[in-house]
């Protein structure tokens, strides 16, 4: 929490964050949406934030354990550390109850060998699995509106609560997980996924469905123009025109179909029975019976396949994925012994023999 605001307080006020300021502008954003969301900057001179830090009185150690740095050498803590972070528009992120827990920066200078955006580390405070982007900003709106809406990015999420839409959240660099499905569960039963439209974003929109039905969760679906994200989107046709498009969001199946449609020949019985197995995957996730009933017979009807068919490749699908997840859960249990018998097994640090004695007399000597 204090590195945010020494960072943000850099944002707003250094001479040498002004490229960050400039950034932010050519964004379309200004002083509000900064202090609203404690947009920082992290200096390029590393020695900044560490005199800071040690001024404060933070250890080496703690800076590691927070993520903001890591062991130069991790055998040898003497050879020092490094921050992880170097010139970088710093967006805080929060738990539920609004804590800062980690960091996302985002790359102001084109650098080939970084990426654009990096995460904090997995850290005790952070578990990427478990945490959505700007989830304490919106569970309210969340509990109000019946609905989250999920976005890929940060710059996405905050761009549609600035315009009003305070629903929005996003994952941070992994798909979603079973955590993050059971997390959402405690705020809403309706999810709106806002992903790109070309094939990646199909992709990864698949993937949230398959892990959000298992927990009855109710998914529909933006498809966006191509070549737009919520952010360009807004600041194209405004936001008024953007809520339009998430209340008017179609289910998911709908606008799986009318891609697929698109994008294959229906009239080919091959085309139609490899669409059929890719469609029964996805229902097979889901765990309401009346629900999966539906869709096989929307799926039955578009396709032009009877929908005992369907349901036969529906159950098949069920099997494999019960086969799968026994084997997952198996070769955790075998890598949890593993890591327990190499944790039994580990040489002990070297100590320096005097402070092993003092140690020893401290323990035996009244």
């Amino acid at each position: 929490n204090q590195a945010a605001r020494f960072m943000h307080e850099l944002m707003m006020e250094s001479p040498d964050a002004q490229h960050a300021r400039d950034y932010l502008k050519s964004r379309g954003y200004g002083k509000g949406m900064a202090e609203r969301w404690v947009i920082g900057w992290m200096p390029e001179n590393p020695q900044t934030f560490l005199n800071w830090a040690r001024e404060k009185g933070f250890t080496g150690r703690e800076l590691c354990d927070s993520g903001l740095a890591a062991l130069k050498d991790a055998q040898n803590a003497r050879a020092g550390i490094y921050l992880r972070f170097r010139d970088r528009l710093m967006f805080p992120i929060h738990n539920d109850y609004g804590d800062i827990i980690a960091f996302s920066g985002r790359q102001l200078r084109e650098d080939p060998n970084s990426g654009k955006y990096i995460n904090s580390p997995e850290t005790i405070l952070f578990k990427k699995s478990k945490v959505f982007f700007a989830l304490d900003k919106a569970r309210r709106s969340m509990t109000k509106e019946k609905f989250a809406l999920l976005c890929e990015g940060q710059i996405d999420v905050i761009a549609c609560h600035e315009s009003g839409i305070g629903s929005a959240i996003a994952t941070l660099g992994t798909a979603c997980t079973p955590e993050h499905a059971r997390l959402l569960k405690r705020y809403t039963n309706d999810v709106v996924i806002c992903f790109d439209a070309d094939a990646a974003g199909f992709k990864a929109a698949e993937k949230a469905f398959a892990t959000l039905a298992p927990e009855g969760i109710h998914i529909r679906m933006i498809v966006l123009p191509h070549g737009h994200d919520p952010d360009s989107l807004i600041k194209r046709d405004g936001a008024d025109a953007f809520k339009k498009l998430v209340e008017n969001a179609n289910e998911f199946f709908i606008v799986k179909l009318e891609h697929e449609a698109a994008a294959r020949d229906l009239t080919s019985v091959r085309e139609r029975a490899a669409l059929a197995k890719n469609l029964a995957a996805l229902i097979a996730h889901v765990g309401d019976k009346i629900t999966k009933d539906g869709l096989i017979n929307q799926v039955a009807t578009r396709l032009g396949i009877g929908t005992e068919e369907i349901r036969g490749i529906v159950v098949d699908a069920e099997q494999q994925q019960a086969r799968n997840k026994l084997f997952e859960n198996r070769q955790r249990d075998r890598n949890n012994e593993a890591e327990a018998l190499t944790s039994a097994n580990v040489t002990a640090t070297p100590i320096n023999s005097s402070v092993a004695s003092l140690c020893h007399l401290a323990l035996t000597s009244r």
